[in-house]
């Protein structure tokens, strides 16, 4: 019997088999029509309604198109595909290496003795760090600064930050420098002190450095991981006196009292023995401090351990394990960040939990921007099409533009007003006063928001970035369900 005939026939229930095998068919098509739809889901956005950055940047593609993660690591619970998502991701990009990327070192002593290194970037189009520190000719005013701050016991060869120097690079109008941690990256440990979650103040000190040798270049912070979490907990610090023009902080972990089910798992087989090689590397540095118990922390089997024995004990102030975490948390401070601040986080993050993300903008300073995605793992977010590239990389560089680009319009905007206030000075003072307030309003041209403001404080909009497109019901997939369940019963029954 042809299809047709098939099709048209009545329905007889007369082979069992076959409408168990529709009925597979049927689960499997409502399976793919999930995952298919998790491939789409929009990034969610926490922000301030008078945020002037996210109102330029808001429609730009990376995060109008949100996030499409590859379809070999959206299958699973959230936590599964998150671990998968992020060791296949730093695999591959691990065979396909970054283009090479060449700096200049420099060492920074700190207060307390300690070393730090600043790797700047070096490129054809932007003058060295040691020309203009020779040359008084040479001015670096037209040239941003973007200064990274790696992970956990990473370095400026890092794989996410060889990729993000290099999208700074191509733009031809940033200087990129990285501050290498204390004992990180071939830095020595020139104190017992090591990398340490809760001290902000090496960035402090290292970005003083940069705002003294630079003082008319706007700089702006982006960090990742642990080195997010620093970073905001500088700004946080900082709060009004923040010099940064602006910053990007990828995957940090808002509370480190909220713990991913799957880092357990992470903190014995990774995260644990980094830090443990870390310390074998510095075993001298360490072996000066009395308090700190060596032996026991070189033979940690986890996170929390090892922080106990070179940490902890290391420090009067702390009592417990918790008084360390909550003084490394930069929650306590997201409520002082005013400088214009995007952190990036990912449900499935199986390193630092999403469930310490800030979600109410009254614990939000008026800078902080929050963005949410569904899946993206641990600073990765492997690109759909190319997975040794990342989205994430996208959406630093888009951030960071839009608040240079913001900055470079309230500059000409004011240059303005001072010539229109020169060129008009019959005018009496209250028309001049009145014109300045009305200028002073129109510094920045507010893009508005397709679907109006955000109202509840306390939730995240899943479709403030989405374009206006009807969305499918319920209905959809229960009637596509139902049709290939029919149709392969009809097709495979005889």
């Amino acid at each position: 019997m042809n299809l047709l005939a098939s099709l048209s026939s009545p329905l007889e229930l007369e082979n069992p088999t076959s409408l168990a095998f529709g009925a597979l068919v049927a689960f499997v098509a409502m399976g793919l029509f999930r995952w298919f739809k998790d491939l789409h889901e929009p990034v969610r956005v926490l922000y301030h309604e008078h945020d002037l950055v996210w109102a330029t940047c808001r429609y730009a593609d990376v995060f109008q198109k949100g996030y499409r993660p590859p379809w070999w690591v959206s299958f699973g619970s959230l936590f599964f595909s998150g671990t998968w998502h992020t060791l296949a991701h730093n695999i591959i990009r691990e065979f396909c290496k970054q283009p090479e990327v060449k700096y200049e070192r420099e060492f920074v002593r700190l207060k307390d003795g300690g070393t730090v290194g600043l790797d700047w970037a070096v490129s054809s189009r932007c003058p060295s760090s040691k020309e203009l520190l020779l040359s008084p000719d040479i001015s670096d005013d037209s040239y941003p600064i973007v200064f990274l701050h790696h992970g956990l016991c990473g370095s400026s060869r890092s794989h996410y930050v060889l990729s993000a120097v290099n999208y700074f690079l191509k733009t031809q109008k940033y200087r990129v420098v990285v501050m290498v941690a204390r004992g990180c990256g071939e830095v020595p440990l020139t104190t017992s002190e090591g990398f340490n979650a809760a001290r902000a103040d090496d960035i402090r000190q290292a970005l003083n450095l940069v705002f003294e040798r630079h003082p008319t270049s706007h700089v702006f912070g982006v960090g990742w991981s642990l080195g997010a979490g620093l970073m905001a907990n500088y700004i946080g610090e900082e709060g009004n006196n923040c010099r940064l023009s602006g910053a990007c902080v990828i995957s940090p972990c808002w509370d480190f009292m909220a713990r991913s089910p799957w880092f357990p798992i992470w903190s014995k087989m990774f995260l644990g023995k980094s830090l443990v090689d870390y310390t074998k590397v510095n075993k001298e540095a360490f072996m000066a401090c009395d308090k700190i118990d060596l032996d026991k922390g070189l033979a940690a089997a986890h996170v929390a351990e090892y922080d106990h024995h070179i940490i902890v004990q290391r420090h009067d102030k702390y009592e417990t394990i918790d008084d360390y975490y909550r003084d490394a948390s930069p929650l306590k401070v997201a409520r002082n960040i005013t400088i214009p601040t995007l952190s990036i986080n990912s449900d499935d993050d199986p390193v630092c939990s999403v469930d310490g993300c800030p979600t109410d903008k009254a614990i939000m300073g008026p800078g902080l921007t929050v963005l949410r995605t569904k899946r993206g793992g641990h600073t990765s977010w492997a690109k759909h099409d190319s997975a040794h590239t990342s989205w994430m990389d996208e959406a630093i560089l888009t951030w960071i533009n839009a608040c240079n680009d913001n900055l470079i319009r309230l500059h000409n905007s004011s240059r303005n007003n001072f010539e229109n206030s020169s060129v008009s000075t019959s005018a009496s003072s209250g028309s001049a006063s009145e014109a300045g307030e009305e200028n002073e309003n129109k510094k920045f041209e507010v893009i508005p928001n397709r679907r109006g403001s955000v109202d509840d404080p306390t939730s995240y909009r899943d479709d403030s970035l989405q374009p206006d497109v009807e969305k499918s019901t319920p209905l959809f997939p229960l009637v596509s369900a139902a049709a290939a369940a029919y149709l392969s019963y009809r097709i495979f029954r005889r």
